[in-house]
C-alpha cells in the first residue's frame, strides 16, 4: 500500500485548487563541489527561491543545515534576505540566495563532505499557523591532497603521574606522530610541559615546573590539552593529558561524571573509559548500575582503562536513568555519577484518564533522512450503547531534529454527543465509555517512506478535563435545590460515566463521591419550578434548578412584496421563533460560574410544566460582578429548537 500524503496538521487538507498554499521552488537542489588544498577553495553556486503563495498571512521561512558527518558545521547561507536561521518574505518573489564555506574546512582530512540545507514554509490561514512547504537543498564537498590535516598522535588520551614527592613524571608519556608523510616539522606545546621542536615521528612529555604551580592541586587529576602545530602555529593536533598529581598514596580517576545517550530507533548500547592511576597497585573494586557492564583490561590492581558498557537500548525504558560508578579501595571510596539518558521516538508519559489534560507528545528525529512524523489516532466511542470507531491521519514536521503534537483536542472533538434530554430515563443511566485509541507513530523522509515505527495501544481516555468533583463531572459541590429538584449527577464508575437521576430531594442534603462531598442547599422562598439539563465540558449532563419567572413568545418574519399588476403589497411567506426567556431566581455567588457554563453551552433541555423544551442559550451578556446587588438572579434567553 502507498504512503498515505499527510494533512499538515492543522490545515484543512481539501487539496482543491482553492485551497490556501505556500511553496518554495528553488532553481536547483544540489551542488557538488571539490577542493585541492593547494589550491582556492572553490565557490558555490547561487540558489534561487521562487515564491508562491495564496490565501495566507504571515508568510515565513526557516531555514536548518544538517550535516551528515560529526564535523564542525562548514556552511552558511548568506543573502540580503537571510536572518539568522529565517529568510525574510516581503520585499520580493525571489530569494538570492549565497552559499558559504567555512575557513575551518582547511582542517577536515580528505574525504567526502554532504550537507543538508532544508526550507520550511509557514503561514497562517484560519487563525491556524501551518507548514504548506518543505524543500531541501544538498551540498557535497571532496577534499583532496590535504595532508596535513590526517596528521593525528596514537592515543586520545595520555594518562601521566606525577609523584610530587620526587618530582617525576611516569605512566604515557611516550607520543607517537602518525601520518606526517612528508614530514612536515612539528612543535609540541601544553602548560606545565616542556616544549618540543622539530618533531616528526614521536617525542617524550616531560615536567616544566608541575611543582611550582601552584593553581595546581595538592593532589587529584587535571586535563591538559596541548596539541601539535605547524610552523606557522596553525594546530593540526590535540595532544590531551591526563595529569594525576599525588604522593603514591592514592588511586586517581581522570573523570568526574560520566553520560551515556542511545536510542530505541535500533537496540544499540554506547561505552565510555575511565583511566585509573594506581602509582602502589592498591587493589580495588568496583560497583555499577544494573544497566552498565565493566571491562577491566589491566586487573584490579594496577593503573589501566575500565569500559563501561550500557545495556542494549531494546531493555530499558526510554527516559533519563541515574547512579553511581563506585570505586572502593582500603577505607577510601571514589564515587562518578553517571547518567544515561534513552532517547526514545516518541515522549509520551500519561497518568490521567481525562482526554484534554493529555500533554503534549515530543519526537526526537531518530533517522538522518526523516523529516515528518505522520500520527494515527484510531479510536473507538461508545455512546448510550452505540459503538463508533473513527480515525485520523496528521503529519508534524521536524523542526531542529524535535516534533512536537498535540492529541487531547483532536480525540476530545471526535466523542459523539447525546443530543437527547434525560427527564425520561431510569435511574443510573449508562452514557457513555471511555474512548478506547490505539497510536501509530511513522517517521517518514520527503518520499513518505516508512522509516520507523512506534504503536500505543489502548489507551483509555474519558472527554474534557479532570473536574473538581471527580468522579463526579462536575466543578460545582455546592448546588441549589427546591422541593421539586431533579438531580442529573453524571459520574464515573470503572470505564463508563453513569447519569444517575435523583427525583426525590426533599431530604437530600449532600451527596459523597469518592472523597468529595456535593451540598445542597435550599432558598426559603421558591416559585415556578424549572429544571434544566445542559452539556458541560466533559460531554456529560449537568443541571440547574431555576425557581424564578418565565415567559414564551413567538417571533414571527414575514415575506411579502408590492404585486406589480395591483400596485399593492401580498404576503408570500412567514416563519416563526419560538423564545424563552426566564429568570433564574436566587442563588449564590459560586453558582454564577455554573450559569456562564449554561450560557456556554451548545444544547440544553428545559422542563416547565411537565413539558420539555429542547434549546439552545442566545443570551448576549451576563453580569459577572455588581456591587450594587445583594441577592443574585439574572435574566436569561433561549431559542426553542424543539418542544
Amino acid at each position: 500500500m502507498p504512503a498515505q500524503v499527510p494533512i499538515f496538521d492543522p490545515g484543512d487538507g481539501s487539496g482543491g485548487s482553492s485551497s490556501p498554499y505556500f511553496l518554495l521552488n528553488p532553481n536547483r537542489f544540489s551542488d557538488n563541489l571539490s577542493w585541492n588544498a593547494n589550491q582556492e577553495m572553490p565557490l558555490p553556486n547561487n540558489l534561487l527561491l521562487n515564491l508562491q503563495y495564496y490565501l495566507v498571512s504571515n508568510p515565513s521561512i526557516s531555514f536548518d543545515i544538517h550535516y551528515m558527518q560529526p564535523v564542525v558545521p562548514w556552511l552558511g547561507l548568506i543573502g540580503p534576505s537571510v536572518n539568522a536561521n529565517s529568510i525574510t518574505v516581503a520585499g520580493g518573489f525571489i530569494k538570492n540566495l549565497t552559499i558559504q564555506l567555512s575557513t575551518g574546512i582547511s582542517d577536515f582530512p580528505n574525504g567526502v563532505y554532504e550537507a543538508e540545507i532544508v526550507f520550511q514554509a509557514s503561514a497562517k490561514y484560519m487563525n491556524n499557523i501551518s507548514v504548506y512547504d518543505i524543500s531541501s537543498y544538498y551540498v557535497t564537498l571532496t577534499i583532496s591532497n590535504n595532508d596535513s590535516a590526517s596528521i593525528k598522535v596514537d592515543k586520545l588520551q595520555y594518562n601521566v603521574f606525577f609523584n610530587r614527592s620526587a618530582n617525576t613524571l611516569s605512566g604515557e608519556t611516550l607520543v607517537s606522530i602518525l601520518n606526517n608523510t612528508t614530514p612536515i616539522q612539528l612543535k609540541f606545546l601544553a602548560e606545565n610541559f616542556a616544549t618540543k621542536n622539530n618533531l616528526t615521528d614521536t617525542f617524550n612529555i616531560e615536567n616544566f615546573g608541575i611543582e611550582d604551580n601552584l593553581s595546581l592541586p595538592a593532589q587529584g587529576n587535571v586535563n591538559i590539552l596541548g596539541g601539535l602545530f605547524k610552523a606557522d602555529n596553525s594546530r593540526i593536533a590535540n595532544v590531551n593529558i591526563n595529569l594525576a598529581i599525588g604522593l603514591n598514596s592514592d588511586i586517581f580517576v581522570d573523570k568526574n561524571s560520566l553520560t551515556f545517550n542511545i536510542n530505541k530507533a535500533t537496540p544499540q548500547t554506547a561505552n565510555d573509559s575511565i583511566y585509573i592511576t594506581n602509582p602502589e597497585s592498591k587493589t580495588f573494586e568496583i560497583t555499577v548500575p544494573d544497566w552498565l557492564t565493566i571491562t577491566v583490561f589491566n586487573g584490579m590492581n594496577s593503573s589501566g582503562f575500565i569500559k563501561l558498557t550500557t545495556v542494549s537500548s531494546a531493555n530499558i525504558s526510554g527516559g533519563v536513568h541515574t547512579g553511581n560508578v563506585v570505586i572502593t579501595y582500603e577505607n577510601k571510596i571514589i564515587t562518578i555519577p553517571v547518567v544515561l539518558t534513552v532517547v526514545s521516538f516518541s515522549s509520551f508519559q500519561v497518568t490521567t484518564k481525562f482526554c484534554l489534560d493529555i500533554p503534549e507528545i515530543f519526537f526526537n528525529r531518530m533517522n538522518v533522512t526523516a523529516r515528518l512524523v505522520r500520527v494515527t489516532i484510531s479510536a473507538r466511542y461508545n455512546l448510550a450503547g452505540v459503538e463508533t470507531i473513527k480515525e485520523n491521519v496528521y503529519a508534524q514536521p521536524y523542526v531542529n531534529e524535535k516534533a512536537l503534537f498535540r492529541i487531547s483536542d483532536k480525540i476530545h472533538s471526535q466523542f459523539p454527543r447525546y443530543k437527547s434530554d434525560l427527564f425520561s430515563i431510569e435511574n443510573d443511566f449508562e452514557l457513555m465509555k471511555n474512548a478506547i485509541i490505539d497510536l501509530k507513530f511513522e517517521e517518514l523522509d520527503f518520499n513518505y517512506a516508512v522509516l520507523m515505527t512506534e504503536t500505543i495501544s489502548n489507551l483509555k481516555f474519558f472527554p474534557g478535563k479532570e473536574p473538581a468533583g471527580n468522579p463526579l463531572l462536575s466543578n460545582f459541590l455546592y448546588r441549589k435545590k427546591n422541593k421539586k429538584s431533579v438531580f442529573f449527577n453524571s459520574k464515573i464508575e470503572g470505564e463508563s460515566i453513569i447519569v444517575e437521576k435523583v427525583e426525590i430531594t426533599d431530604n437530600i442534603d449532600e451527596l459523597a463521591y469518592g472523597n468529595n462531598i456535593v451540598k445542597y442547599y435550599e432558598l426559603p422562598r421558591n416559585y415556578n419550578s424549572i429544571d434544566l439539563q445542559f452539556e458541560n465540558e466533559n460531554l456529560a449532563p449537568e443541571w440547574f434548578t431555576f425557581t424564578g419567572e418565565y415567559k414564551i413568545t413567538t417571533e414571527f418574519s414575514h415575506t411579502y412584496a408590492k404585486n406589480i399588476f395591483k400596485a399593492q403589497n401580498e404576503k408570500f411567506d412567514s416563519t416563526k421563533t419560538k423564545m424563552l426567556t426566564l429568570n433564574s431566581g436566587f442563588f449564590i455567588k459560586q453558582e454564577l460560574y455554573l450559569v456562564e457554563k449554561l450560557v456556554e453551552s451548545k444544547l440544553a433541555f428545559i422542563k416547565i410544566n411537565e413539558k420539555v423544551y429542547r434549546c439552545f442559550s442566545i443570551t448576549q451578556k451576563l453580569i459577572i460582578d455588581d456591587s450594587t446587588e445583594e441577592l443574585i438572579d439574572r435574566d436569561l434567553e433561549f431559542l426553542i429548537v424543539e418542544q
